[in-house]
């Protein structure tokens, strides 16, 4: 026991340096480092947002660190979660705290994202700037009869770099990617849980961005989130969930 408490005081002091690492730390898995909330998820260690009752972007929304909207099971999985707390909703995010530039990133869905309200959005993506992000993000935007699956490179007003595609489901495990590489950005959406292309019947969406606004890699942000489209509540008036089984990068 005390050679645990040891390990674990060691693993908080040396967070920042071991955020790099791509082994699993199982002795750091939901900790405070620096007044902010740092959790262990999919072998790498991400911030909890907060918006520390303040209402922004995106949205605006109230984003919260409360375990009411970010938690792991006891399998592993992250959950986002929307919630009402009072008269405000409150919304979810988590950022990974190191940057790994270009590559393959693979996000594994284990929720309903094509039952999603259409006010909620859920988004799987790189940020550096609003005109430096590449997004795989699950919403209607509002409308019912939106199609609810975007693969977007920011800036997303610029024609032809966003295509939007219809999510339909009979299954929670989806997977979803972008290959982020210098001269080009592949995106993918599939049933089941893979790192690699299933069967054409199981593949919702492709996409091969060959366009002028591809980032360069400097600091970038890994970033899920899930929010309500300008701020509105569920239109049901129900709280929303997505829940994330892992993340690979490679």
């Amino acid at each position: 026991m005390v050679l645990k408490q040891v390990l674990l005081c060691c693993a908080i002091v040396l967070l920042p340096h071991l955020a790099g690492c791509q082994e699993n730390h199982p002795v750091v898995a939901d900790s405070i480092l620096n007044g902010k909330r740092v959790i262990h998820f999919s072998g790498h260690y991400w911030e909890v947002g907060t918006s520390a009752g303040m209402a922004r972007g995106p949205g605006p929304n109230y984003f919260s660190d409360n375990r009411e909207n970010v938690w792991l099971d006891e399998n592993g999985r992250l959950h986002l979660r929307i919630t009402q707390r009072e008269d405000k909703w409150y919304c979810a995010s988590v950022t990974l705290l190191e940057a790994i530039g270009q590559g393959r990133y693979v996000f594994f869905v284990d929720s309903r994202i094509d039952l999603l309200d259409k006010n909620v959005v859920g988004g799987l993506f790189s940020y550096q700037s609003d005109t430096e992000e590449i997004d795989i993000e699950f919403s209607r935007w509002g409308v019912e009869a939106a199609k609810n699956g975007h693969f977007s490179v920011q800036p997303s007003t610029i024609l032809g770099n966003t295509r939007s595609f219809d999510i339909k489901l009979s299954a929670s495990q989806t997977t979803h990617w972008f290959n982020w590489k210098s001269k080009r950005i592949d995106f993918a959406s599939f049933t089941g849980h893979s790192t690699v292309l299933p069967a054409a019947r199981k593949i919702l969406h492709r996409w091969s961005y060959r366009g002028a606004n591809i980032p360069k890699p400097y600091g970038e942000m890994l970033k899920i989130n899930l929010w309500l489209f300008l701020g509105r509540a569920p239109s049901d008036l129900r709280e929303a969930e997505m829940i994330i089984s892992g993340v690979s990068i490679l």
